[in-house]
């Protein structure tokens, strides 16, 4: 009688690997047994993504991410603000998407899902990048929506609706979000 093969290793998906490498590059080093909180996890991904914009050449330096209503992030956007290498952020937060116009990433806060079709009327015409992390947004109109699966951050790409706000996102982001379709 042969021995039963051992089980095989599932190999983590192309697109896993892709999106562990784009969190690893721009998380700052932990300890061994520090993991970063969801916020941090998050604030690093929005400093990656927006690399994985073509913006438009008469874009204004620094790069500003501003939150629209209540912050979950605290300290954690703030730790992405600066320059490194060609990029250089400056984080912002309004109590109304009219003062976030000049933003290019504008991230909608949870406090906002009651208004959010005044909040994205408000930014319409502007070319930002809306964020947010909050269930029904990205079908809503928001560009990028986290979700979580399990304990992993994860997000939806609306390409309707980046494509509506003209924000060009390149293929590569779009392969690795979720991809729905609205507003």
């Amino acid at each position: 009688m042969t021995p039963a093969a051992p089980p095989r290793r599932r190999r983590p998906s192309l697109r896993a690997a892709a999106v562990a490498a784009l969190l690893a590059a721009a998380l700052p080093a932990a300890g061994a047994d520090e993991k970063p909180s969801e916020y941090a996890v998050k604030a690093a991904f929005l400093r990656s993504a927006v690399r994985l914009v073509d913006w438009p050449a008469e874009r204004r330096v620094p790069l500003e991410v501003c939150v629209v209503g209540d912050d979950p992030f605290g300290p954690a956007l703030d730790a992405i603000a600066g320059t490194s290498g060609d990029l250089s952020i400056e984080v912002q937060r309004h109590a109304e998407a009219r003062a976030a116009r000049a933003c290019e990433v504008v991230f909608v806060g949870p406090s906002e899902r009651g208004h959010l079709k005044a909040v994205l009327a408000a930014l319409a015409g502007s070319g930002a990048l809306t964020v947010g992390d909050t269930e029904g947004f990205a079908e809503q109109g928001v560009i990028l929506n986290f979700y979580l699966d399990g304990s992993k951050v994860r997000f939806e790409v609306n390409v309707d609706a980046a494509r509506a706000a003209g924000v060009a996102l390149q293929p590569r982001l779009v392969s690795l979000g979720r991809v729905v379709r609205g507003s």
